[in-house]
C-alpha cells in the first residue's frame, strides 16, 4: 500500500523492518538488498531522515558482524557514529557506540575499544542520571 501510494518515507521504515526480519532468519542477502532499496529511495526523493540511516547502518552492521566481517562492519558503524552524532538522540548514541566497542574488541584493538566503551558508559550514565531527574 505504502509502495502504490507513494509513501516513500513510511516505505523505508517498512524495510528497515522487513529486513530485520530477514536478518532473524539468517537471509543476509534479502536484508542488504533491502537496505539497498533503502538507500536508492532515500537518493532519489532527497530524503534526509538520519534516524533511518542510523537503523540501516545499524542492520548492515549486524549482518557484517554476524558473518564476522569486522573490517567490513566498521565502516559501516563510523557512519552511523557521524549520523547519532548530528542527531544527538543520546540512547541511539549509546547503541551506535557499545556496536563500536564490540566491533573493535573482536578487531582485537583493545585501544579503540576501550575508547567507546567509556563513550558507551559516560553516555550511558548520562541517560539514567536525566531519567532521575525526571522522575524526581
Amino acid at each position: 500500500i505504502r509502495k502504490q501510494n507513494d509513501f516513500q518515507e513510511a516505505l523505508i521504515w517498512s524495510y528497515i523492518g522487513l529486513a530485520g526480519v530477514y536478518i532473524e532468519v539468517k537471509d543476509y542477502h534479502k536484508a542488504l538488498d533491502l537496505y539497498d532499496e533503502i538507500e536508492y529511495i532515500k537518493q532519489t526523493y532527497r530524503i534526509t531522515d538520519a534516524k533511518s540511516s542510523i537503523m540501516t547502518f545499524l542492520g548492515k552492521w549486524q549482518i557484517y558482524n554476524n558473518l564476522q566481517k569486522y573490517e567490513e562492519a566498521k565502516p559501516v558503524l563510523i557512519k552511523a557514529l557521524r549520523e547519532a552524532e548530528k542527531i544527538k538522540i543520546k540512547p541511539l548514541l549509546n547503541q551506535v557506540c557499545y556496536e563500536l566497542y564490540k566491533s573493535y574488541r573482536n578487531l582485537n584493538d583493545n585501544d579503540k575499544a576501550l575508547q567507546f566503551y567509556e563513550q558507551y558508559h559516560n553516555i550511558k550514565e548520562s541517560v539514567l542520571n536525566e531519567e532521575n531527574v525526571n522522575k524526581l
